[in-house]
């Protein structure tokens, strides 16, 4: 399991993830998540991780940004955001082209402040029951894992004899996920509480709204923040 940072020990969540974890390595179905999930240490913990990332000032649909959310009191904030979560209804997504290097355009889904506070009190419980289920081999995309740990991954299997490395690329793998293939995998890994699995699905069919052509999209197809609306 991934070392957590100081923030996660700060807000005293660490014990409840190591707990999840292990659990979960055991094939654990999680059926009673969102009692967890909406915790006040947890939502504060997230509204520090989302307010200290670079992004978190990228203009989305909503004008609320960071600093709204710090003006409020506390107390008010934490309720509001769990309210939120039992009747959840996401908020559009701004769709955004970025230029590649090499040329083309990568399209980026910008999500309203909130939505981005709930998608990462979702995260910080559903991350260690994923992790637990994870191959051992998977450096992609994972928390505490990286590009070098891969690297001497692979120099252990040539000392050991093997002579082939084989690189593979998924094209526009993030605009062509299908969502029912996604909520199975969910699913299976023991995410088992219906109501995280309806908003997985409601958060995943958003409405995009393209500033450019003034028109709006619903796909179902792609994740949020990655979708071709081809």
């Amino acid at each position: 399991m991934r070392k957590y940072f100081r923030t996660e020990t700060y807000y005293d969540l660490l014990e409840t993830q190591k707990e999840l974890y292990g659990l979960s390595k055991k094939g654990y179905g999680f059926r009673k998540l969102i009692p967890i999930i909406s915790k006040d240490r947890n939502i504060l913990l997230a509204h520090r991780e989302i307010k200290t990332n670079k992004g978190s000032n990228t203009p989305a649909i909503s004008p609320i940004t960071v600093k709204d959310i710090k003006e409020k009191e506390v107390k008010k904030y934490i309720q509001e955001t769990r309210e939120s979560l039992m009747d959840y209804t996401p908020g559009k997504i701004r769709r955004k082209e970025i230029p590649k290097p090499n040329g083309g355009v990568r399209v980026l889904g910008i999500a309203d402040y909130e939505d981005k506070i709930k998608d990462q009190i979702i995260k910080q419980i559903i991350e260690p029951i994923a992790e637990a289920r994870f191959h051992g081999n998977s450096y992609g995309f994972r928390p505490g894992r990286n590009t070098h740990q891969a690297i001497e991954r692979a120099r252990n299997y040539m000392n050991l004899g093997y002579h082939y490395a084989v690189d593979i690329d998924i094209r526009k793998f993030f605009d062509t996920v299908d969502h029912k293939i996604l909520i199975q995998k969910i699913w299976k890994i023991g995410i088992r509480d219906r109501q995280v699995i309806e908003i997985f699905k409601k958060r995943l069919n958003s409405i995009v709204v393209d500033p450019k052509e003034k028109i709006e999209y619903r796909s179902n197809l792609g994740t949020p923040q990655g979708q071709s609306f081809a």
